[in-house]
């Protein structure tokens, strides 16, 4: 865990410091148009001023504005293309959401269940191809979410949904699949949280079991010496 946070520190660091890198750079950049498309302007007024008739004056420069900004709307952008307003924002890909069954406690209570397994495979993914993460470490949170989130009676996360749909009720809503599916990821976030408890409890109270199972501590997972902290 402490590998993993020191890479997730690095990599939120170095994510800030290209944010400020490419700020800078694009405050660079427009400083040094401003200064080239004003020193040309200069310069084509003077030339206008002085070699172009007056009652032609008022023409060329406006053609000449025209073309100064023709030139800035076509010139390429940080994309590798022309008319960065034109670019269209790359689709928003959603994984869709399960069926969520509400017509009896069972079908609740396994539609809950359904909602685990994805959120452990998006996050098991994003630390993968996002955090520089080593498979072998993705494998082991993997693990520590399926051993220790997984089993137990997650009352306090069908609870989170059954609120989240009296209050849409309440309130006149109408409550959708991608609603209920929300509501359930909030709830493994509140059963995540109650699994970090236990286990940090059972290692301080070297407990031998949970949920008909060895405590996380005992399970062969961790390198840690707490046998020889037990109480006699």
């Amino acid at each position: 865990l402490e590998t993993w946070r020191r890479r997730t520190c690095a990599t939120a660091r170095r994510a800030r410091e290209a944010r400020r890198d490419a700020l800078l750079s694009s405050c660079e950049q427009t400083a040094m148009d401003a200064l080239i498309y004003g020193s040309i302007t200069a310069a084509w007024g003077v030339a206008i001023q002085q070699f172009v008739p007056a009652e032609a004056q008022i023409a060329v420069a406006c053609l000449v504005l025209a073309t100064f900004a023709a030139a800035a709307l076509l010139r390429p952008n940080a994309n590798g293309g022309g008319l960065s307003v034109a670019v269209e924002p790359p689709p928003d890909v959603r994984r869709p959401y399960p069926t969520y069954d509400v017509s009896s406690s069972a079908a609740k209570k396994k539609s809950f269940e359904g909602i685990m397994p994805l959120l452990v495979d998006e996050a098991c993914a994003e630390l993968a191809g996002g955090y520089e993460t080593r498979p072998d470490e993705v494998a082991w949170i993997r693990r520590v979410l399926e051993y220790n989130v997984l089993g137990g009676k997650m009352n306090r996360g069908l609870m989170v949904v059954e609120t989240g749909i009296t209050l849409f009720e309440a309130r006149g809503r109408t409550v959708s699949n991608d609603d209920l599916c929300r509501f359930a990821v909030l709830g493994w976030v509140i059963e995540m949280l109650q699994a970090w408890l236990l286990v940090a409890d059972d290692m301080m109270d070297s407990s031998l079991t949970r949920r008909g199972q060895p405590c996380w501590w005992r399970s062969g997972a961790l390198h840690v010496v707490v046998e020889s902290r037990r109480r006699p």
